[in-house]
């Protein structure tokens, strides 16, 4: 009886466990993407036809979005696309019965600017 109750509660942590994992990837896979859109929109040289990203805005427009979000990331910028890498958790409920505390969660998004 003591293995069924235990695999029961097994099971039901996994799925429920498993949905809030998905989710929190999910939230922070949008932040990471919005981010890098955000920092990608810093293009300098239309004009002269030579476009590029402006390190230092791209930068600051991107870890301003994250900060408004509350979530730490590092921000990369090449001259035609930035990427954001967040990392974070997702605390086990159910879980954590069995000894399962928690997951990490890694996630890079990159943006490039297309010319045209």
């Amino acid at each position: 009886m003591v293995c069924i109750v235990l695999s029961a509660l097994t099971l039901v942590g996994l799925v429920f466990d498993a949905g809030t994992s998905v989710n929190e990837y999910t939230r922070l896979s949008d932040i990471a993407e919005n981010a890098a859109r955000a920092g990608a929109q810093e293009v300098t040289g239309l004009r002269a036809g030579d476009f590029r990203i402006d390190s230092r805005d791209a930068v600051m427009t991107s870890q301003a979005y994250l900060r408004s979000y509350g979530v730490d990331g590092r921000v990369e910028v090449d001259h035609d696309s930035v990427s954001v890498e967040v990392i974070g958790s997702n605390r086990f409920q159910i879980l954590g019965v069995i000894g399962l505390s928690s997951q990490r969660l890694h996630v890079v998004r990159t943006a490039f600017v297309v010319a045209g």
